[in-house]
């Protein structure tokens, strides 16, 4: 198993990004951050499940869909279902106080003519979406 380390860079405005685009296969690789994270956003752009592991917990990405959470890790571990499968991560530290207020309302109350990756807290759901370009989808990538 493979054990690469991120390289980050400053974007302003008090965040560090660390973004990459590659392809995985049926082999685990493991990647460790320099400084821990506190948000991720992963993109499976393959035909097969990829499975992406954040502090010991499996989270399975359909093809074509989108995981993103606020969450604290220093690593990840990403392997595909089948072949070899594309890929987009974008992970974030944030170096300054930030205040994010994420705009929130009931199902009906939805914004629309947002960007694509717009998060939204549905208090009817009791949970956060975002807009993917077409429909809204929740953390695990459903259709809500």
């Amino acid at each position: 198993m493979p054990n690469v380390t991120a390289q980050a860079r400053d974007v302003g405005g008090g965040e560090i990004s660390t973004y990459w685009v590659d392809t995985i296969g049926t082999v685990s690789t493991t990647y460790t951050f320099p400084k821990q994270q506190q948000s991720i956003t992963f993109k499976n752009k393959g035909t097969a499940n990829i499975t992406l592991t954040i502090n010991a917990t499996p989270y399975v990405v359909a093809p074509n869909a989108t995981f993103m959470q606020e969450i604290t890790f220093t690593a990840i571990t990403i392997v595909a279902a089948s072949g070899l499968q594309k890929y987009e991560v974008s992970a974030r530290v944030y170096t300054s106080t930030r205040i994010d207020v994420t705009p929130n309302g009931v199902t009906a109350e939805r914004p629309t003519g947002v960007k694509v990756g717009y998060d939204y807290y549905d208090t009817t759901l009791g949970k956060p979406i975002w807009w993917n370009g077409s429909v809204w989808k929740d953390a695990a990538g459903t259709t809500v």
